[in-house]
């Protein structure tokens, strides 16, 4: 019975069915579909490094805050002021099929221990409204 019980328990609380949806945001462009990309957890917000950063992750970006098309992959060390370097680098690298509708959803290697913000990552979406500008 112990067993039983410790299943259902594993079962919900397995990978994604109790864990909290992140939320993504983009920082320091000219408008809200571009910027450095940041990632919130537990009521904090921390950067992703660009390693392995390309357009299928921006394109799940993009559609995720209704932006529109992915436009582009800039570093996000572009967007000033840069982070904080108290600020946490979340995610090492992120690799997305490009098809997800959460950043969340995409596989993510989270083990950071070779990344500073002079290495987050960028993204640049058609528009705030979603064409093109």
């Amino acid at each position: 019975m112990a067993l039983f019980f410790f299943l259902i328990f594993a079962f919900c609380t397995g990978h994604g069915l109790l864990e909290s949806s992140h939320k993504v945001r983009l920082v320091e462009g000219p408008h809200r579909c571009e910027g450095r990309v940041e990632v919130e957890r537990n009521g904090e917000w921390g950067t992703v490094c660009d390693d392995g950063w390309n357009m299928k992750d921006v394109q799940v970006v993009c559609r995720e805050l209704g932006c529109g098309a992915a436009k582009g992959t800039p570093s996000g060390n572009l967007y000033k002021p840069l982070a904080d370097e108290k600020q946490n680098i979340f995610i090492r690298e992120v690799n997305c099929s490009g098809t997800e509708e959460e950043l969340s959803k995409c596989d993510q290697l989270e083990d950071v221990y070779d990344c500073s913000h002079r290495e987050d990552a960028g993204a640049i979406c058609e528009s705030e409204y979603g064409r093109a500008l």
